[in-house]
């Protein structure tokens, strides 16, 4: 995925800082020469009839203007067309809030996020925890999809009903290996009657 056009110029104007350029006209040339060749056939119009002043930043302005998406396209991503796949869950949360930028409330972006995840991760992250903790934990899930996760105890809501659950397991497994244990004693003094 390519950054986007305001990404770019935050990445070359910090190069023009570390070479100490300044003047308007060797910004816009040294942009002019570090364009890929297919965008700049989109922006020839600017490159050919640049304003006599400020071309720099009418170029930039230009430029970030015609490569950004709009709101509407952006949202419409956002709602969608985006997927986990096979990044991690914080990756796609930090696509998800560039695109959704100041747009979409937190709430509504932890929904959508939410739906994106897999049914085992999502059933373990319903809870009350803000969406950065829970893409965190999304993330450690991720990448053992066929364990039991125990997903940070000390972060989970409901953490008396986990601890009864637990309980509740050892105590069924406690039986259970009670029960084969006095089956097989049950075989053998069965066997040593025959």
């Amino acid at each position: 995925m390519a950054p986007p056009a305001a990404l770019w110029f935050v990445q070359i104007e910090a190069q023009f800082h570390n070479n100490r350029i300044s003047s308007d006209n060797s910004k816009f040339n040294a942009i002019i020469a570090a364009l890929d060749p297919e965008i700049l056939n989109e922006v020839s119009d600017l490159v050919q009839t640049p304003p006599v002043t400020d071309k720099y930043p009418a170029f930039k302005k230009q430029l970030i203007g015609r490569f950004t998406e709009s709101k509407e396209r952006q949202l419409n991503k956002l709602i969608t067309s985006l997927e986990l796949g096979d990044r991690r869950p914080s990756s796609l949360l930090r696509e998800m809030r560039r695109l959704a930028g100041e747009n979409v409330p937190d709430d509504m972006l932890s929904t959508i996020w939410m739906s994106k995840m897999q049914n085992h991760v999502r059933g373990i992250l319903s809870s009350s925890l803000d969406i950065t903790a829970l893409s965190k934990i999304a993330d450690n899930m991720s990448t053992a999809p066929n364990l039991v996760f125990a997903a940070e105890v000390n972060e989970c809501r409901n953490i008396n009903s986990l601890d009864q659950r637990l309980t509740e397991v050892e105590s069924a497994l406690s039986s259970l290996t009670t029960l084969v244990q006095s089956l097989k004693v049950g075989q053998n003094i069965s066997q040593t009657q025959s």
